[in-house]
């Protein structure tokens, strides 16, 4: 079997929902993420979500566009209705199957070019007790097999795992507090976008709001605004190779556990099992905290400081581009592994539905 190894890994800066990087179509962050790889490759897989369920002629598009690149030998693929990280398993398909040297992956969201959810936007969007902005994302996102939003979903998952609100108040602090220590890894790896350089999300941090926000189900509510990512812009690329490199890209699996409570945890267990490690040799864990919930739950169950997950910070801190949020992980992973003593780290996502998708990088030298 082929081995695959991580040539380069980017992002472009997050802006907020209908703000910062409102201009900027799905076609426009796919060309920027393109048009900065180094070198050469033979194909690009685009995973994009709630863009993608527009309809398909917006992925066209991008894909139209950037086949022109003078760096794309082969062409792009789209996996529409997807993520990032979907787009990162194709890739690393593509490449065990010989037929390719070098495959980019992209993960891509233009939030605020998502018709049907700025006509939901507009028209005001209920969400628990309160009528809010940006987190509407919540409310539109039904389970299907629950048909329950997913904001209750991860209410009752919380009251099953006897979380408590001042857990996730922790996690969140925790997590801004990393993220701003950690600005000039961070930094590394985004290619700028006009006209902001950076990401736009600290400009809106009020940590000190965390404790004192309102729950969203009631005075006993455990989850919060707080707790829950914002709707964001914004675009990631991972580029694999076949060519031995720093970074490994080990394993990439998919799971499913009709118990929510045990998807990620099973997860951890599938990737450990698999390479035959054991889960105090993982360095960094980078987990999808798009609710606070689910990094709080890995804490929990196996003991891990929150100074270990997510340090560069992820969507809480940073903002949530859906489609490419998961694979923002691996982007910030490839960069700590390169900057730091860390040697082996995870990615854990949740995709809905019961299922998840991780990957595990280790460093070879």
């Amino acid at each position: 079997m082929t081995d695959v190894f991580v040539a380069q890994a980017y992002r472009t800066p997050f802006g907020r929902f209908v703000q910062d990087y409102a201009e900027y179509r799905l076609v426009d962050l796919v060309a920027h993420i393109i048009n900065h790889a180094k070198w050469d490759f033979d194909l690009a897989v685009l995973g994009s979500a709630l863009t993608a369920c527009a309809g398909q002629m917006p992925l066209n598009h991008a894909l139209l566009n950037t086949c022109k690149n003078p760096h794309l030998s082969g062409g792009v693929v789209a996996c529409g209705h997807s993520t990032g990280l979907f787009a990162l398993e194709q890739a690393y398909n593509a490449i065990q199957s010989s037929k390719n040297c070098s495959v980019l992956a992209i993960g891509a969201e233009s939030l605020s070019h998502t018709p049907h959810l700025i006509a939901g936007l507009r028209q005001g969007i209920t969400r628990g007790l309160c009528l809010v902005s940006d987190h509407v994302i919540t409310d539109l996102l039904i389970e299907y097999d629950s048909q329950r939003r997913l904001s209750e979903v991860v209410e009752s998952f919380c009251r099953t795992q006897s979380m408590e609100r001042k857990q996730l108040d922790h996690y969140t602090l925790e997590a801004y507090k990393h993220t701003l220590k950690h600005l000039s890894v961070l930094q590394n790896c985004i290619v700028p976008l006009e006209p902001l350089k950076h990401d736009v999300m600290f400009d809106d941090l009020r940590p000190l709001q965390i404790e004192t926000d309102k729950p969203i189900f009631g005075v006993e509510g455990i989850l919060t605004n707080s707790h829950v990512a914002t709707w964001a812009d914004g675009a990631c690329g991972v580029l694999l190779s076949n060519e031995p490199d720093q970074i490994k890209l080990s394993t990439i699996i998919h799971y499913y556990n009709p118990q929510l409570t045990q998807v990620l945890p099973g997860l951890l267990c599938q990737i450990c099992q698999k390479l035959e490690w054991q889960q105090e040799d993982i360095d960094i864990l980078e987990i999808s905290d798009f609710k606070a919930a689910f990094p709080v739950q890995i804490a929990q169950i196996y003991d891990y400081e929150f100074k270990r997950i997510n340090p560069l910070g992820g969507s809480l801190t940073l903002g949530w581009p859906m489609g490419a949020s998961s694979l923002m992980h691996v982007v910030h992973l490839y960069h700590q592994l390169l900057n730091t003593n860390a040697r082996r780290g995870v990615v854990l996502t949740y995709t809905g539905g019961r299922h998840a998708l991780g990957c595990a990088l280790e460093k070879t030298i």
